[in-house]
């Protein structure tokens, strides 16, 4: 419980909506002139402070620069907005105030601006004798900007548009979104907006910036051996895991049904050799360890719905969960490895509406092609003997549909009985989770609320689990 509660402090507290904008105030910085920020928490960013960050990290004094990473490519694929649809709502904000978010406001105005794809837009003012009255320069200020332009016309240089935001205050918006006609897209900032470096939080350094900001020398160093022992002891295991596998499965069952001891020893070590060179290999061509949990997810989906059918449907059989499985691994592996997500964006996208490319979407995509070629593949292979089935169904008394071999026996476990106490559970596996989420983030109302709906939830899962167990299997008449 210690460890998942720091897990959950540094997930829901480490990083911050304030790093979020510090990642987007230093792309700002780096890719031009940015009006200065201060940040509670971070401190100063400006041109100057972002730069020291970048060429000399050790005397940076943005606290949380050291979660963010840079890459060069388009805004649009982080996350921002579409640019189609940017342009709509800021001119349907222009014309009426009750349609703006916050966001748009402090854009208009010349504030932060936390809508990337706005500085691809160029303002358009009402003719003078138009304008209600004189109103200050609102050039976006969240992403390198096009030209700005000021009611007296365009402003061409940093130093200028420092001077006009100085004569009158960006956070009048009421004067600023007065003198304004509409916003209409600017090709060359779009095209420029697309050639910047990019920063991005970086949640792989969560834990340890936590870590490192909470604990003290003697207690940091206590947690850092605790890391390095949770993961030599996972890599050990895992190791030793495939090579048994690859030993006991592979090697005695189909290569050498006569090996002796000794030999199936110094085949296991052979095994772990190779299987840390290749873990060793494929780390190496890893640029973040949430990749490969996306891909082991992705790879692991294909064989969630045989793993279901086995427990439910008396046509499921081997064939079921090998082609789930090899069909999962394989489409995971050319989604996610070669076509970077593109064919479950293809595809998906055809299901739901407004798909992007993430794991969660990807993990169903591979659940959807695995669970078809696993389905298929059992209609076109032979059943499993009727005298093996009425064995497994006299022996488990499993639930669902197998032939009338399962009616004599626990009643309670039934379908619907499953999902009733597989939503309870879920429920409080989420209620738990969210509900100390609040609590260390000191909304502790709301944390309270959830915590005890999980709480409830999970004390329901613990007696409807009790109920079933109460009715003990009748014996088949003979």
């Amino acid at each position: 419980w210690p460890w998942v509660v720091a897990g959950l402090a540094a997930l829901v507290i480490f990083p911050r909506h304030e790093y979020d904008l510090l990642a987007r105030q230093a792309t700002q910085c780096t890719n031009g002139p940015c009006q200065e920020l201060t940040i509670p928490t971070v401190g100063t960013v400006n041109e100057a402070s972002v730069k020291i960050c970048r060429e000399n990290p050790s005397k940076c004094e943005l606290r949380g620069f050291e979660m963010l990473i840079s890459a060069t490519g388009t805004l649009e694929q982080d996350g921002v907005y579409p640019l189609a649809t940017t342009v709509p709502a800021i001119n349907e904000c222009v014309k009426d105030e009750s349609k703006c978010t916050d966001e748009m406001k402090a854009c208009i105005a010349g504030d932060a601006c936390a809508i990337p794809g706005f500085a691809t837009l160029k303002r358009v003012d009402k003719a003078p004798e138009a304008q209600a009255q004189p109103v200050a320069e609102a050039a976006p200020a969240a992403e390198p900007a096009p030209a700005a332009e000021a009611a007296a016309g365009p402003i061409d240089s940093a130093a200028a548009v420092a001077a006009a935001r100085a004569e009158a205050p960006s956070s009048n918006f009421a004067a600023v979104v007065a003198a304004i006609e509409r916003y209409e897209e600017d090709p060359e900032a779009a095209q420029n907006y697309k050639k910047v470096t990019v920063y991005k939080e970086d949640r792989e350094m969560a834990y340890p910036l936590m870590i490192a900001t909470l604990m003290g020398p003697g207690f940091l160093g206590l947690a850092l051996a605790s890391l390095m022992a949770a993961f030599m002891s996972t890599v050990a295991s895992q190791i030793n895991w495939g090579a048994s596998y690859l030993t006991n499965d592979f090697y005695y069952r189909l290569i050498d049904r006569n090996a002796s001891q000794k030999r199936l020893v110094l085949v296991s070590r052979v095994n772990i050799v190779l299987m840390t060179i290749i873990a060793v290999f494929i780390a190496n061509q890893v640029d973040n360890i949430g990749f490969m949990w996306e891909l082991w997810g992705g790879m692991m989906a294909g064989m969630g719905l045989p793993h279901i059918l086995r427990w439910l449907w008396w046509r499921s059989n081997a064939w079921t969960e090998i082609v789930g499985m090899v069909v999962g691994v394989i489409v995971a592996f050319v989604n996610l490895v070669l076509l970077k997500s593109q064919l479950s964006a293809l595809i998906m996208g055809n299901f739901v509406d407004g798909y992007t490319a993430v794991p969660i979407h990807n993990i169903c995509f591979v659940s959807l092609f695995s669970g078809i070629a696993a389905v298929i593949a059992t209609f076109v292979t032979k059943p499993v003997p009727n005298d093996l089935l009425k064995t497994f169904a006299e022996k488990v008394e499993p639930m669902g549909w197998w032939k009338g071999m399962n009616t004599h026996g626990n009643k309670q476990r039934s379908i619907k009985f499953a999902v009733l106490l597989w939503l309870v559970g879920t429920l409080s596996v989420y209620g738990i989770m969210f509900g100390l989420g609040f609590l260390v983030r000191l909304e502790m109302a709301k944390g309270a609320v959830v915590l005890l709906l999980g709480i409830a939830a999970m004390v329901a899962l613990v007696v409807g689990l009790r109920q079933a167990d109460k009715y003990v299997p009748e014996k088949a008449e003979s």
